[in-house]
């Protein structure tokens, strides 16, 4: 049977239509095996027709095709996961265990069957020492994160910086205060740009 995207908003759209479900709490799980070479074209409109009904996004069980483009697969990936609006998290399916990551299962060159007991992809090595693949996730990791922006504000006391969903704390000082304040907060996603008002 085909996966066809339409078909999914369909059946959400009809369980939402029963009196009592208008306000029910969804989310969509989409298991990622990219067994062949991503089409990131088809994943995209993909992601567009069902971020089209509202409903938070998670790409789940996210691994590539082992191989020599398997780091750069895994990458075009997540890269367009990520920048989706609709997407809320990724979940990347690459536990290590001891008799999938090992060295027989790292060297052997035949992609198209996966030799008995050896994982799809594997993040590290049994020496726990990342492999191309974990390389990618380390790094998309770090680049996805907002730590350590410094800035002054305008005329008007203003300083305005992008940063990622998450939790932040913000450290601020002014000659009329006596010494720095330390504020948290949290930037979720909403409508808009969130404003926040540091006293004085």
């Amino acid at each position: 049977m085909a996966v066809i995207p339409s078909k999914y908003v369909e059946k959400i759209r009809e369980i939402r239509s029963f009196p009592g479900n208008e306000r029910l709490k969804m989310q969509i799980g989409l298991q990622g095996h990219f067994w062949r070479k991503p089409n990131v074209s088809h994943m995209r409109a993909t992601l567009d027709v069902l971020g089209a009904i509202n409903t938070p996004i998670w790409l789940t069980e996210l691994d590539t095709k082992r191989g020599s483009n398997q780091a750069a697969e895994l990458e075009e990936v997540m890269r367009e996961a990520f920048s989706h609006p609709a997407v809320e998290g990724i979940i990347v399916w690459g536990g290590w265990k001891p008799t999938g990551c090992n060295q027989t299962c790292l060297t052997d060159k035949n992609y198209d069957a996966l030799p008995k007991g050896c994982a799809e992809m594997c993040l590290i090595d049994n020496n726990f020492k990342n492999l191309p693949a974990g390389d990618v996730v380390d790094k998309l990791i770090n680049e996805w994160k907002t730590t350590n922006v410094t800035g002054v504000t305008d005329g008007d006391g203003v300083f305005e910086h992008k940063v990622f969903l998450g939790d932040y704390s913000v450290t601020y000082s002014h000659p009329l205060i006596p010494r720095p304040v330390n504020k948290i907060f949290s930037v979720r996603k909403e409508k808009g740009p969130l404003e926040l008002w540091l006293p004085l």
